[in-house]
C-alpha cells in the first residue's frame, strides 16, 4: 500500500502525569531528558488546531520504549512548501532529525477547510483525501472518519478537555485531544499545533512518548 501521508502531529498526536481528563496515566520516562532543551511557548494563542503557514517549525523529542530498551531522539516538522490542488491550498510538511536528515515517507500534504485539516496522499485507488484533525464546536466528544491508505476507514474521536493538560511546559489550558480509542491519542492545542502524543502496546510491553519542546512561527 503506498501512502505519503504521515500522521504526525501526529501531529499519533496525539498528557504527562496523571491528567483527569485522559484514562491513561502516562509515563513520565522521557520527561527528564527534555529539562535542558524545553523552550518557551506562548500557550495564550488561539487559532486552528494545527497552525499552516509556509515555514512554521515544532521540534518534538520523542521516547521510543520497547520492552527493556528506551531509544529517545529529536526531530522538527516544518512547513515546507504549498501548492494548488482544485483550487485548494496544499502545505507540504517535512520531517527532519536532529541532523537535519529529511525521512523519507514522512511528507504530509494537509489543507484547511473550516476549523478542520484534511491530508491528501495516494492510495492504491489514486488521490485521496482524508479528515484527519477536527476541532469541535461544543464540549461534547464529536466521532468521524479517517482514512489510512486511501481505502481503510477508521473512527476518530475529539473532545475538547475540561481541565488544563500537563505537558513539560506546564499546564496548558484549551486543548484538544484526537484518539481512535485503540493504542494512541494526541493532544492539540489551537493556534499551536500537536503539543503530545502518545502510543501504548500493552501485549509488547512497549510505548511511545511524544513531547512539544519548541514551535517557531514566522511572522
Amino acid at each position: 500500500m503506498k501512502n505519503i501521508k504521515t500522521l504526525l502531529i501526529i501531529f499519533t498526536a496525539l498528557v504527562i502525569g496523571c491528567n483527569p481528563d485522559d484514562p491513561i496515566n502516562s509515563s513520565n520516562t522521557s520527561i527528564d531528558s527534555t529539562k535542558n532543551i524545553v523552550n518557551t511557548i506562548d500557550f495564550n494563542v488561539t487559532g486552528r488546531i494545527i497552525p499552516l503557514k509556509l515555514h512554521n517549525t515544532w521540534s518534538y523529542i520523542d521516547s521510543n520504549y520497547i520492552r527493556d530498551s528506551l531509544t529517545v531522539y529529536k526531530y522538527t516538522v516544518t512547513v515546507d512548501s504549498f501548492y494548488l490542488y482544485n483550487s485548494d491550498t496544499i502545505w507540504v510538511l517535512i520531517r527532519r532529525d536532529e541532523y537535519y536528515y529529511v525521512h523519507p515517507f514522512t511528507v504530509g500534504e494537509y489543507k484547511i477547510s473550516n476549523d478542520s485539516i484534511y491530508s491528501k496522499g495516494v492510495g492504491e485507488n489514486g488521490i485521496y483525501v482524508s479528515l484527519d484533525y477536527l476541532l469541535p464546536a461544543g464540549n461534547d466528544t464529536v466521532r468521524y472518519y479517517s482514512l489510512a491508505g486511501g481505502d481503510i476507514s477508521y473512527q476518530r474521536y475529539a473532545v475538547k478537555l475540561a481541565n488544563g493538560f500537563h505537558t513539560i511546559h506546564g499546564i496548558v489550558n484549551n486543548c484538544v485531544k484526537i484518539s481512535n480509542l485503540t493504542n494512541g491519542f494526541e493532544v492539540f492545542k489551537p493556534g499551536i499545533g500537536m503539543i503530545y502524543a502518545e502510543s501504548n502496546f500493552p501485549e509488547s510491553n512497549s510505548y511511545r512518548r511524544k513531547h512539544l519542546v519548541n514551535a517557531l512561527f514566522p511572522k
